[in-house]
């Protein structure tokens, strides 16, 4: 079963599910108001554009593929 995963792309979806859960943690944190909080500015700055980085790469990637 496994091998038929892989050779169907499963690799790929792994990656994209990886990608998510990137997005959905760093998007968890940032949203906390009270961890945030314990952060100091630059790097709450730096989660942010992490997390614009991330959801970026995941449209170009994911979203836009069928546009190429």
């Amino acid at each position: 079963m496994i091998i038929l995963i892989l050779y169907f792309g499963g690799l790929e979806i792994v990656k994209k599910l990886e990608l998510l859960r990137c997005i959905e943690r760093l998007a968890a944190i940032i949203h906390d108001e009270a961890i945030v909080n314990s952060f100091s500015e630059k790097t709450a700055m730096e989660l942010r554009n992490e997390l614009d980085e991330l959801s970026e790469r995941y449209i170009s990637v994911y979203c836009n593929a069928g546009n190429a």
